[in-house]
């Protein structure tokens, strides 16, 4: 039986019927008035409601769980006139469980426009548009849902008369949206009025990135990590070539992942060194059919990750507090399932930024450089920042987010402008609940983000080409979940479990030549001055010594400098 979750709705001051410059038909599509007036209730009306928890904007968005067969729904009539053409517009996104048992419809004057059955794919927040002529006057637009275990969710309902054209999607296809709809899709707008029956849309050669071609646009090219050829360009002239990949070693913070029977069970519990989960659940890697590490873990365009295979050591970077996520549900010590705190973790905070120094790799990002992380975030999800500290001392800072790691489910996907060349589900695996006991039931899905230098420079970020990455830091988390004994920064546990930086060089450095000077002499008193201007910004290049302790910078980095200067670069 599933629980009711629904947040009393005080009603608040409408708002007007029009966004971004169009004229909206639809009366109360965001629900923002803190119900569904304006719309008509059918059929089951248990578990519906609109509530402040889920929603794609705003305030407010609408919750639905009908049970009964029929399930329930909303209905609204639109004041159009047959022959007219008009733009429906809406986000939807399916909350399922170990069970799914769902349905969803969508009919505009009597057609349906969609039809879900056991819908797990749309899990994030997902826009749909369609064009639309309409048949008859004043036709109605109905919403069913059907969700016997869980929750529907639907939001910003449009049915636009105007202000819309055709959109160039980064795969090179073409859709009917607003202006403001195709910036967010990272398309390329044609105009109001524009059809997709006249509009160009390009495509090109993109090399991926274990050598083989494919047609896309160049927004999709990039999404792909692949390397763009040019608009028009074939395949049979891309000369494509695999990329190299190298594994990240990041600054492991907590033993989170679960390495077979040895970190399973009350022995494990009741193992000061022992596996801690971050919330309740974590990765089994067992190598096992359904483990993630049943065979080589590689993404969707051949980028692959490497874990850490090794028992009783750190094998993630944490940000977050066990002491108090999920509620304070698994504070150390408590109840039968939370072990102890272990003593690898003297301190149990980890909601600060966890900065991973990587200048030893030398890593000098080339024009198609990328970097992926694999993640995980529990109790509803939530998101956390990444920020990427090159030599020079120049950043970028992405943010990446991740739904409830319960079960199969998506993240949202990268939006146009914000730095992410994907974020995509990888898979769902095996894991384990019961907290420390780390016994084998949960199904866990894995999220993967990538950046590269192309959605770096798309976002206005920056031009990271021919820079030296210096150190990744994770930083800033914040849950979904509102808890009344967490905050938004340890609501949630967040594990990042892999990172893999692609078109790198990797070529020998020497440390003391700080400023990257290339004449004779190549160590000079500008050196010196560098380090300084490094250490006095609390870069972590300055970290000489590549100590982990806090502070990370001290004066025996200076020594080290010195010891590494008076060497010289041979």
């Amino acid at each position: 039986m599933k629980l009711n979750r629904v947040v009393a709705a005080a009603a608040v001051a409408a708002l007007a019927g029009t966004a971004f410059g169009q004229t909206d038909l639809v009366t109360n599509g965001d629900f923002e008035t803190g119900s569904f007036s304006g719309w008509t209730q059918f059929g089951d009306l248990q578990y519906t409601a609109v509530q402040t928890v889920t929603r794609h904007s705003g305030t407010y968005g609408g919750q639905f769980g009908p049970v009964i067969l029929g399930g329930g729904g909303i209905t609204q009539t639109i004041a159009a006139t047959a022959g007219q053409q008009v733009l429906v517009s809406f986000w939807y996104q399916a909350q399922v469980g170990g069970v799914v048992n769902n349905s969803f419809d969508c009919t505009f004057d009597g057609v349906s426009l969609v039809n879900y059955v056991n819908d797990t794919t749309h899990t994030a927040w997902t826009e749909h548009t369609f064009l639309v002529t309409v048949a008859n006057n004043n036709p109605v637009l109905q919403f069913t849902f059907l969700n016997v275990p869980s929750y529907d969710y639907l939001d910003d309902v449009h049915v636009y008369s105007d202000g819309f054209g055709s959109c160039c999607l980064g795969d090179g296809t073409c859709t009917v949206k607003t202006a403001a709809g195709c910036t967010a899709a990272a398309g390329t707008y044609a105009g109001n009025g524009s059809s997709c029956a006249t509009t160009v849309c390009h495509t090109g050669a993109c090399c991926l990135a274990d050598g083989s071609c494919v047609l896309t646009g160049a927004g999709g090219c990039q999404s792909r990590n692949g390397i763009y050829r040019g608009d028009d360009t074939s395949c049979g002239s891309a000369n494509c070539v695999p990329q190299t990949f190298v594994s990240v070693g990041l600054n492991w913070n907590f033993n989170g992942m679960v390495h077979g029977s040895a970190e399973q069970g009350q022995a494990n519990h009741d193992n000061p060194n022992g596996y801690r989960s971050v919330a309740d659940r974590g990765l089994l890697l067992d190598g096992a059919a359904g483990a993630i590490n049943a065979g080589p873990i590689v993404d969707a365009d051949f980028m692959p990750f490497t874990l850490v295979s090794q028992s009783g050591v750190l094998d993630i970077v944490h940000l977050g507090d066990r002491q108090y996520v999920a509620n304070s549900a698994r504070a150390w010590g408590t109840g039968t399932e939370n072990g102890l705190q272990p003593t690898w973790l003297p301190v149990s905070n980890q909601e600060g930024p966890q900065v991973s120094n990587v200048l030893a790799m030398n890593a000098t990002f080339t024009p198609q450089a990328s970097l992926g992380v694999l993640y995980q975030i529990s109790d509803s999800g939530g998101r956390f920042d990444m920020v990427l500290t090159f030599a020079d001392s120049s950043t970028a800072t992405v943010t990446l987010r991740a739904p409830d790691w319960y079960g199969d489910q998506s993240p949202p996907a990268a939006a146009g402008g914000s730095g992410l060349a994907a974020q995509r589900k990888l898979g769902v695996y095996t894991g384990t609940g019961q907290t420390d006991l780390a016994i084998a039931n949960n199904p866990l899905n894995v999220t993967e983000a990538v950046v590269n230098v192309n959605s770096l420079q798309a976002a206005g970020l920056g031009n990271f080409a021919g820079k030296k990455l210096a150190s990744i830091t994770f930083q800033n988390p914040v849950s979904n979940a509102n808890y009344v004994n967490s905050t938004p920064a340890n609501g949630s546990g967040i594990a990042i479990i892999a990172a893999s930086l692609g078109g790198v060089t990797t070529s020998a450095a020497c440390y003391a030549n700080c400023d990257g000077s290339t004449s004779n002499p190549l160590l000079t008193a500008n050196d010196f001055q560098c380090f300084l201007n490094q250490y006095a910004a609390a870069n972590p290049i300055a970290n000489c010594d590549g100590s982990t302790g806090n502070p990370l910078l001290t004066a025996n980095d200076f020594q080290c400098f010195l010891n590494k200067y008076a060497i010289g670069c041979s």
